[in-house]
């Protein structure tokens, strides 16, 4: 703004940074994760990716605390 930029330039240049990196990020984090849930597959004989934090989430935290 100093050197004679509006302020709606100055917001629109900084979004527009912040704005590519997450678009950038996005599809590369998608492959990642399918790349995750591949492996995941390949490793565990007859489970889904899903089924440990599905069972996990349903666990009662008082019941998993005294297991251990």
């Amino acid at each position: 703004m100093a050197l004679g930029a509006q302020r709606e330039e100055v917001l629109g240049l900084m979004l527009g940074d912040g704005l590519r990196t997450a678009l950038y990020g996005l599809p590369l984090g998608l492959a990642a994760s399918v790349g995750a849930v591949r492996l995941i597959q390949s490793t565990l004989y007859g489970t889904r990716p899903l089924d440990p934090a599905w069972t996990a989430s349903r666990i009662d935290p008082m019941q998993a605390l005294r297991s251990e």
